[in-house]
């Protein structure tokens, strides 16, 4: 009678050791994987570094605890947080959830000085699907109560804030070889005291989604002349806005002139437009005689959508200097960096 517990015990016990040879084999090999990571970084130019790291989580997970990271491409940005939690399940290695933490700081270079910004939420999760190569397929942010203070523009902030990325490998003509898919939502956000708006700074919702190509638009400014050469093209596929009288969604594409202004071209849905032009009117971005004949125009092309809402379907498009709502520029469009 005492054989098969004696045997059910051997083997429970086979499979603890089993399981603990192979949980620890698992964390050498994300050891070494982490520095394998760090060193084709810095081969790109870009050094990452801690103040140490460990790794727990035994036998469910693996948790890699980092402290103080920071990432740093050398007189161009740098990244740093004070500690980050990484949580990966064994039998999954294709999933990881990130804990960021709850305070981040961005500093890039910016007219020979440093700009810097802080970002404090109350929540900070991001998780990855990678394919069996090891390459992404799928990352997400996830912010709650997010507040930016930027050394320049001053404090904003949002309700939510999330980031969706999807590689793109050609599995549909929306979908092209080598391009990226975002996804960027805020609800409740709060422009900073700096970015001065007729529709004030309480934006209800914001939600772009763009594929982006490769190469992706660069961070150094140094580069945007070679990336606009190159070819460099965002599809805006969809932009939902809802800001104060404004209810508007579009969708176009953006890149650079010679000059690097903005060039673009949107068709768009537009609700609310007689309150948002008397706002821009109220506030001298808009000419009297502008402001009448914008009216006239969207209210004559409106037509009720689904809701009855009058809604103007028009064409806005950015060249040369000017910004054209249909074929009345009201705006001159300054190059990103006007100093250099």
């Amino acid at each position: 009678m005492r054989r098969p517990y004696i045997v059910i015990t051997a083997v429970v016990v086979l499979l603890a050791l089993g399981w603990t040879g192979y949980w620890f084999w698992i964390r050498d090999r994300l050891v070494a994987g982490i520095e394998q990571w760090q060193e084709a970084r810095r081969a790109e130019g870009i050094e990452v570094s801690d103040a140490g790291r460990s790794i727990g989580g035994f036998p469910m997970r693996l948790e890699i605890v980092v402290e103080q990271p920071r990432i740093v491409r050398t007189d161009l940005w740098a990244w740093s947080a004070g500690r980050l939690r990484v949580f990966v399940q064994p039998w999954n290695l294709s999933h990881v959830i990130v804990d960021v933490g709850r305070e981040q700081t961005i500093e890039w270079a910016e007219g020979g000085t440093t700009r810097i910004a802080q970002l404090v939420a109350e929540r900070a999760l991001a998780s990855a699907h990678l394919s069996r190569e090891g390459k992404l397929r799928t990352a997400a942010l996830d912010l709650a109560a997010p507040r930016l203070t930027d050394s320049l523009l001053g404090e904003s902030s949002a309700k939510r804030a999330q980031l969706h990325l999807r590689a793109n490998h050609g599995e549909a003509p929306d979908r092209p070889e080598d391009s990226y898919g975002l996804a960027l939502q805020f609800d409740a956000a709060k422009l900073p005291p700096a970015i001065e708006s007729p529709l004030g700074p309480d934006m209800a919702a914001l939600k772009v989604v763009l594929t982006l190509p490769t190469p992706l638009p660069p961070i150094s400014r140094g580069e945007l002349g070679a990336w606009r050469d190159a070819g460099g093209i965002i599809n805006v596929d969809r932009l939902e806005v809802t800001w104060g009288p404004l209810d508007g969604s579009a969708n176009g594409s953006v890149g650079l002139d010679r000059a690097l202004r903005p060039l673009f071209s949107f068709g768009t849905e537009i609700r609310g437009f007689n309150p948002t032009i008397d706002a821009y009117a109220g506030a001298g971005r808009l000419k009297p005689n502008q402001a009448t004949g914008l009216k006239l125009a969207l209210t004559a092309l409106a037509k009720p959508d689904a809701k009855g809402r009058p809604t103007a379907q028009i064409p806005i498009t950015g060249q040369d200097g000017r910004l054209y709502i249909g074929p009345l520029g009201v705006a001159n469009l300054s190059p990103l960096f006007p100093n250099e």
